[in-house]
């Protein structure tokens, strides 16, 4: 069976939450609108260690697509982002635009 890591192909960009810092912090970016997150859960309890991770691109609820994980996942970095790529994907099936975008206000040009 192949590592679980090896097979990720991410289809959101990721990056740093923090440029020039080495926390293990990263956002996830949609047509370059963040939607979501996954950090490295430094706590004082039985989840330390592990990455706390959401999807925040829908109001509607954010961690709604969470499931038996509870924002929780532990493993490689490349297990966090798959976990927020498919709840991303599965609360996008459900609620199409993201809400980030959606109710965003209107773009205007510099003048």
């Amino acid at each position: 069976m192949p590592d679980e890591a090896s097979t990720f192909s991410p289809a959101l960009e990721w990056r740093r939450a923090w440029r020039g810092e080495g926390a293990e912090d990263f956002i996830a970016l949609w047509k370059g609108t963040a939607v979501g997150r996954f950090y490295r859960y430094d706590v004082s309890s039985l989840l330390n260690g592990q990455w706390l991770w959401t999807v925040f691109a829908f109001h509607r609820s954010p961690t709604a697509e969470s499931g038996c994980l509870n924002g929780f996942v532990d493993g490689p970095a490349s297990k966090a982002a798959r976990v927020v790529e498919e709840a991303f994907e599965r609360a996008r099936t459900v609620w199409g635009v993201p809400d980030v975008i959606r109710f965003a206000p209107p773009h205007t040009e510099a003048r």
